[in-house]
Parts: C-alpha cells; sequence; structure tokens
C-alpha cells in the first residue's frame, strides 16, 4: 500500500444489522490512500465475522480485538495503531457518501488544518429515509473566511456544532502532540476529546457537504437505558472544565460559550429521560449540585438563547411535575408557533405556486405570439427574397433593353449619316 492519508478508526459492538453497508460504504471511498481499522469491543454476535469477510476482499482492513470497555476505549486503541496523516472516527451503524474522505482530506489539507468539519444527514432506518438537519454544524456562526480558531469566535467556540467525532476529520499529529484521548466511560465518551480539540486547535476548516448518514432510531440510546446519576456528560463536562481552568489561554468568552454548550448538555439529558424515577434523580441531582459545580448559575445575560436560562429556573424552583408541565407548554407554544410558521409559509407558496402558474401562462401565451410572430417573419423573409429575385430579373431585362435601345439608336444614326452624306453629294 503507498502513503496511507487517512486512517477510518470505528468501533464495532453488536453491530451485525447494519455493519456490511458501513463497510461496504467506506471501502468504496474514491479516496483509495486509506485504512479501515476496525475495534471490535466484544462483540457477541456476527460482527468478527463480517469483518474477516470483508478482510478477505479488501487488505485495506484490520481487525483489533478488546474486552467490551466501550467506545472511547475502543477509538483510543484503534488510534494507537493508526499510521493515516489523518484519521476519522467512524460508527459502525452509519454510512458515508462515497466521496466523504476525498472532500474533507482535500479541504484540511488545502487549509493546513488541524480539523474538518462536515454536515450529515439523519437517516431513519424504519422508512429508508435519509433527512436534512442542522444540529450537526451551526454554519451560522462560523466565519466565512477558512481556517480559523478560537480567537476568531471566542464567545461561540464551543457552539458551532454537535460535540461528535464522526463528522470531522482530524490532524494526527496535531491529536499526538496535545496527548488527546477518549475518556473510558459508557457514555459522552467523546465530548471532552472533540471539544477540547477544537479549542486547543491552531486552524479549524469546514465543508458544507452533508457526507455522513447517521443512524438515529438504533437500539442502544441513551434514552432506553437506566440513567446514570451523576450523568455521564456531566462528569466528561466536569473534566473539560477543570482542564480548560487550568490554561492560561482560556478567556472569560470562551468561558461563557462553555456555559451554555455545557447547560444545554445538561437540560437534553433531562428531558430526555424516559423514566419518572430517573428524571427525579437526574434533576435532583443537577439542582442539589450539578449546575452549580458547572458553573451555569448564571444571569441571563450569559446566555445565548432565552430558553435555556428559563429552563434551568425552573428546573431550580419548580418541583419535577411542574417543569414537565412547564416543558410541555413550552413544546406546545413551540410547535404551535412552527405551525402556524408553517401555514404562513403554505401561504407565501401558494401565492408564489400562483403567481408562477400566472407567470407559465404569460410565458406559454408570449411563446405562442413569438411563433406566430417568427411565422410572419420567415413569410416576409421569403417574399423579400423573391422581390430580390424579381428585382435582378427587372435588371437583367432593363440592361438588354438598354443595349438593344443603344444598338439600334447606333445604326439610325449611321443610316442618318449615309442619307445626309448622299444628299450633299447630289447637291454638288
Amino acid at each position: 500500500m503507498s502513503e496511507i492519508k487517512v486512517s477510518v478508526i470505528m468501533p464495532v459492538y453488536n453491530a451485525q444489522r447494519h455493519l456490511a453497508q458501513t463497510l461496504e460504504s467506506v471501502c468504496n471511498q474514491t479516496l483509495k490512500d486509506i485504512e479501515l481499522i476496525c475495534v471490535d469491543d466484544g462483540s457477541t454476535d456476527n460482527s468478527r465475522e463480517i469483518i474477516k469477510e470483508f478482510m478477505l476482499r479488501d487488505g485495506r482492513i484490520a481487525l483489533v480485538s478488546q474486552q467490551n470497555l466501550f467506545a472511547g476505549t475502543a477509538r483510543n486503541n484503534g488510534l494507537s495503531k493508526a499510521k493515516g496523516e489523518y484519521v476519522v472516527f467512524w460508527d459502525s451503524d452509519d454510512f458515508f457518501n462515497e466521496k466523504a474522505l476525498e472532500i474533507m482530506y482535500n479541504k484540511i489539507t488545502a487549509d493546513n488544518a488541524d480539523i474538518c468539519l462536515c454536515n450529515a444527514f439523519k437517516y431513519y432506518t424504519e422508512f429508508d429515509k435519509s433527512l436534512c438537519s442542522d444540529e450537526f454544524v451551526s454554519y451560522g456562526i462560523l466565519p466565512k473566511e477558512t481556517p480559523f480558531n478560537k480567537n476568531d469566535i471566542p464567545d461561540k467556540i464551543f457552539n458551532m456544532g454537535a460535540n461528535v467525532p464522526w463528522n470531522k476529520m482530524f490532524r494526527a499529529e496535531f491529536i499526538k502532540a496535545n496527548r488527546l484521548e477518549f475518556q473510558n466511560t459508557r457514555q459522552a465518551n467523546d465530548t471532552y476529546f472533540v471539544l477540547m480539540a477544537i479549542f486547543l486547535a491552531d486552524k479549524i476548516t469546514y465543508v458544507k457537504n452533508r457526507l455522513v448518514h447517521y443512524r438515529c432510531d438504533t437500539d442502544g440510546s441513551i434514552t432506553s437505558g437506566k440513567a446514570a446519576v451523576p450523568p455521564g456528560a456531566f462528569e466528561a463536562y466536569l473534566y473539560l472544565k477543570s482542564e480548560l481552568e487550568k490554561r492560561e489561554d482560556y478567556s472569560e468568552e470562551n468561558k461563557r460559550s462553555f456555559i451554555n454548550r455545557a447547560a444545554r448538555g445538561m437540560l437534553r439529558i433531562l428531558h430526555i429521560t424516559t423514566s419518572q424515577d430517573d428524571f427525579e434523580k437526574v434533576r435532583e441531582f443537577l439542582v442539589g449540585e450539578g449546575f452549580e459545580k458547572l458553573g451555569v448559575l448564571c444571569n441571563k445575560e450569559v446566555f445565548d438563547a432565552e430558553w435555556v436560562y428559563n429552563d434551568i429556573q425552573s428546573v431550580l424552583l419548580k418541583s419535577s411535575t411542574e417543569h414537565m408541565l412547564y416543558k410541555y407548554s413550552e413544546v406546545r407554544k413551540s410547535k404551535d408557533k412552527i405551525k402556524s410558521t408553517s401555514i404562513k409559509r403554505k401561504q407565501q407558496l401558494d401565492k408564489k405556486a400562483k403567481l408562477l402558474e400566472k407567470a407559465e401562462d404569460d410565458n406559454k401565451r408570449l411563446n405562442e405570439e413569438l411563433e406566430a410572430l417568427n411565422g410572419r417573419l420567415k413569410a416576409a423573409r421569403a417574399e423579400l427574397e423573391m422581390l430580390k429575385k424579381e428585382k435582378e430579373q427587372l435588371e437583367k431585362k432593363h440592361e438588354a433593353t438598354q443595349k438593344s435601345f443603344m444598338a439600334l439608336r447606333k445604326k439610325w444614326y449611321v443610316r442618318l449619316f449615309v442619307k445626309i452624306e448622299n444628299i450633299l453629294k447630289r447637291k454638288k
């Protein structure tokens, strides 16, 4: 194999249902100078056999095995064996645009960047549909010029997208130089790695292409299991906070960005908890110490969205039931607003459709008139051509008549001169 440009590191745990499609999409990448390191995290299904079958077809695939130590450890394990200049951390149940690695590699090398972000689709297996989503990259807050870093958007650096690794390409040397590792936890093991990498990067770039089909309806969702207290995400944000506070380049603006990210993260953990008992436990933890330890008990002005502040106050001041009723009311308001906006949008689209229909009718009429004019023009040109020919014929006849007249006149003058000469001779 030639020099490896990108290492694809893929944790695998009981992924047999979708693994073949995932591996196929990696093997079919248009960027060929890659390696795929599959790290089996103690699977008990046929995942290993599926990987081995693909290894027989493609020599770029390697299989690494470990006990069930979760995805963070698996990624670290794969990273330690990676030989590529750049790395991506892709999941074993997603699938990818065949040009994903090529597009991101070209961009990250063109900008000589440490990290490159891309957009993604949400894929629903039941419906076999990939839908657009804006939650993975917040392009509205990203600088238009690339590359950039935390100094360009200091109060937004942690809020420019989802803190997931699978929509990012990293320079391998950048990871090693900063000793970045995924945490060895069951949940949120990528939070620290991704957010600290973004903070440390000298150059970040992005593409707007949707290159990943993120499968969002798989088994094993965080909502399906028993909620941990404290939540894994809390531990990740708390560790990130402690590491950031050790750094001299961690500014007040960066701190504001962290507060917004951590607050949203904790509220999400609370609101996706499906069990009433677990909801109460997580809420009690956040009220008792979680919010305070993360430093998110701030004035309203600190937050980039009013609802974040309002939700925190509701969690602090209301009972679980009251807060859930409040959220239900807010969700209803949001849905009503979306519905109202959708109705207005539909009305606007209907109006535009009518205008478009009228424009199409006008265009059809004008085309018919134009076609008629073209027909008349064609007839006029034909008539003009015929007149030109008649003119040429008349000019030729006129020329012939002129020549004939000149010849007759010359002949008449000759006869006249002869007669005059004869008369003169007789007189003499």
